[in-house]
C-alpha cells in the first residue's frame, strides 16, 4: 500500500453513497471521489485524479451492465454508439491537457467545473430540449450526439470524471426526443469506455493508486447496482439531482478554500 494512502473507516460508506447519488444522476462519481481520495487518503491531487478514473470504470460499467439486463431498458445504439465515437476522441485531447496542468490549476478548473455543474443539474430539472420535433435529420442528430460526447471526453481525463456532468444536460437539452433517463443511461455507458481507456493509460505509467482503488472500487460497485435500480422509481431521480446541485456546490467550496489557505508543493505525475 502506498505511504499517502491512509484509508479512514468514514470513507467506505461515503463512497457508497456518493456512487449511489452519482448513478442516478448519470455522472462517472469522479466529481467526488476526486476530493475524498485527495484529503480523505491524503493522496496528492493528480494521484487522486488517476485512481479515481478506476472507481468511475467499476461505477459506469456495473450501471450499464444492470441498465442493459433490464427489459425496459433506456440505452439505444443509435445515441451510444457516435457518443462512445466522440467521447472516446475527446479523452484523448483531454489526456494530453491532463499532462499540461499544474495541480494549482487543476483545483482552479475543479471550481469552475463543479459550480456550472450544479447550475446545469438545476436547470435540467425543468428545461425542454433545445429542438423540437423531428427537425433533426438521423445524419445531424448522431453528429450533434459525437460532439456531446466529444467535449464529454475531454473533461473526463482532466478532472478525473466519467463526461456525465456535460453530457447528460447536452443530451437532454439539445437532442429532441431524448428524456432524462436515456441521456442517463447514454452518458454512464460512454463513461465506461473512456474510463477504461484512461484507466489503463494511468495504470501503464504507473499513476493509479491500486490499492486505494480495490478498497473503494467494492463500495463503489454496491452503490452503482442501487441507484441504477432506484432511478427507474418514480420520485427517485429528481431528488437525486437537487442532492448532486448541492453536493456539487459544496464540493467547489472545499476546493475554492483550499486555493485560498495553502499552496501546493508537489509536482504533479505525468500519465
Amino acid at each position: 500500500m502506498n505511504a499517502a494512502h491512509r484509508p479512514s473507516a468514514w470513507l467506505w460508506p461515503l463512497f457508497v453513497v456518493t456512487a449511489f447519488a452519482s448513478t442516478l444522476c448519470g455522472i462517472g462519481g469522479g466529481l467526488f471521489a476526486v476530493p475524498l481520495l485527495h484529503y480523505g487518503c491524503r493522496l496528492p491531487l493528480k494521484l487522486a485524479v488517476a485512481t479515481s478514473m478506476a472507481l468511475v470504470l467499476v461505477l459506469a460499467a456495473t450501471s450499464t451492465t444492470v441498465e442493459l439486463a433490464r427489459p425496459d431498458t433506456a440505452l439505444s445504439l443509435d445515441v451510444v454508439l457516435p457518443l462512445v465515437v466522440g467521447g472516446f476522441l475527446g479523452s484523448r485531447l483531454g489526456l494530453r491537457a491532463a499532462q499540461a496542468i499544474s495541480v494549482r490549476g487543476l483545483k482552479q478548473v475543479f471550481v469552475v467545473v463543479l459550480v456550472l455543474a450544479a447550475l446545469r443539474v438545476f436547470w435540467v430539472r425543468s428545461a425542454p430540449p433545445a429542438v423540437s420535433g423531428e427537425e433533426l435529420s438521423v445524419v445531424a442528430r448522431g453528429a450533434l450526439v459525437a460532439l456531446v460526447g466529444l467535449a464529454g471526453g475531454f473533461v473526463s481525463p482532466l478532472l478525473g470524471v466519467g463526461g456525465g456532468l456535460v453530457v447528460v444536460p447536452g443530451l437532454f437539452l439539445s437532442v429532441p426526443g431524448l428524456g432524462y433517463l436515456e441521456a442517463r443511461a447514454s452518458a454512464l455507458c460512454m463513461s465506461s469506455v473512456i474510463a477504461l481507456y484512461v484507466t489503463f493509460v494511468h495504470a501503464r505509467a504507473g499513476t493509479l493508486e491500486r490499492a486505494a482503488a480495490v478498497r473503494y472500487g467494492s463500495a463503489t460497485l454496491l452503490g452503482a447496482v442501487a441507484g441504477t435500480l432506484a432511478v427507474h422509481q418514480p420520485g427517485w431521480a429528481d431528488g437525486a439531482r437537487v442532492l448532486l446541485g448541492v453536493l456539487l456546490i459544496v464540493t467547489a467550496g472545499r476546493y475554492a478554500w483550499d486555493l485560498r489557505t495553502r499552496a501546493e508543493p508537489e509536482a504533479p505525475p505525468q500519465a
